[in-house]
């Protein structure tokens, strides 16, 4: 899990102050509740409209749909030039769309009792890497967004907090709004995965974020249980301090990663571990077993740790939708609710 370092301060003299402000005043209503996360309203825009419709393959699962948008003014820039990328210098559409996934979502990740997108982790760990069992009290959700605990027991042992989605999702764009645990051992993870449980090969995408340095980003993909090169990035600042908005995007020719709209690493032409199979989105927060311990460091964090999770998205390549981006607002910082 040894990877890289490289300084992402350093590119581009920086991240611009113009990519944190993104989308339209908007009303999101979740389960019938009017949200109001400081971190999530958007911010008017000038110029160019968008239309007033979402595509029907982008909207809410119409199984338990939990989200609705008023109209917002402008979509996120990057989130734009990547469909105009798209267009222009990636395959053609069949190669875009030849990969089965489930339609595109935006999700907030508060409803506690049955989210439209993702569920609560409970299995045992026993013979995996993790060092503790996934359990759902350790994941709580309010109209604030979700927050994943990684808690001490008696004997020195662990419990860990994950949610996955129900469905499983191909080429396009993925977004997280979150802020990471902080404490010695404990891993934050936003990723794509499938493996041999699922009848699937072992095919992955990662974000993480280790505890014990959060000014860090640790960044990875598989394909058939085959590692890519993984890659350790400086952050201009602290995970741990605040939400931030990530994303990746997969295509079948190269995977791209960004930082508050900037791209920081972009796989290497031919690279041989691009994931080919639909995998699932999952966000947790975990100690591994001792042998992690010389990459993540010895689980010393107090009784719990956790990360906050503000907004979830997945636009299929290609297509048109809303996500995490067009409602982040950094100057805004996440306040859970006690």
């Amino acid at each position: 899990m040894n990877g890289h370092v490289n300084t992402l301060a350093n590119r581009s003299g920086g991240l611009s102050a113009d990519v944190f402000v993104y989308g339209a005043l908007a009303l999101l209503t979740f389960a019938g509740i009017a949200l109001t996360s400081p971190a999530l309203r958007a911010k008017a825009m000038p110029a160019q409209a968008l239309a007033a419709t979402i595509h029907p393959a982008d909207r809410a699962d119409t199984r338990s749909p939990r989200i609705a948008m008023m109209r917002p003014a402008r979509a996120h820039e990057s989130t734009v030039a990547y469909q105009s990328r798209l267009r222009t210098i990636e395959p053609g559409a069949a190669d875009l769309t030849n990969l089965r996934s489930d339609p595109g979502f935006i999700t907030l990740l508060g409803d506690p009792m049955r989210d439209a997108f993702f569920e609560r982790s409970t299995h045992a760990n026993a013979s995996s890497f993790y060092g503790g069992d996934w359990k759902a009290e350790n994941v709580a959700q309010s109209v604030q967004g979700a927050q994943l605990f990684v808690r001490r027991e008696a004997g020195n042992a662990f419990t860990m907090g994950e949610m996955r989605t129900l469905a499983f999702y191909g080429y396009g764009r993925y977004e997280v709004v979150m802020r990471a645990a902080r404490g010695d051992g404990t891993v934050s993870a936003f990723f794509t995965y499938t493996g041999p449980h699922e009848g699937n090969p072992h095919d992955e995408i990662d974000i993480e974020f280790l505890g014990k340095d959060t000014t860090k980003i640790w960044l990875n993909n598989w394909r058939n249980g085959r590692k890519g090169e993984p890659i350790t990035l400086d952050l201009p600042f602290d995970a741990a301090e605040g939400l931030h908005h990530y994303a990746f995007e997969w295509s079948p020719e190269r995977l791209r990663w960004y930082v508050e709209g900037e791209l920081i690493h972009e796989t290497a032409p031919g690279e041989r571990a691009i994931p080919r199979t639909p995998s699932r989105v999952f966000a947790s927060v975990w100690t591994g077993k001792p042998a992690l311990r010389a990459w993540h460091g010895p689980p010393e964090f107090a009784r719990e740790s956790a990360m906050d999770l503000a907004c979830a998205s997945f636009t299929p390549a290609g297509a048109k939708g809303r996500a995490c981006s067009d409602f982040y607002l950094p100057d805004n910082p996440f306040r859970p609710v006690p």
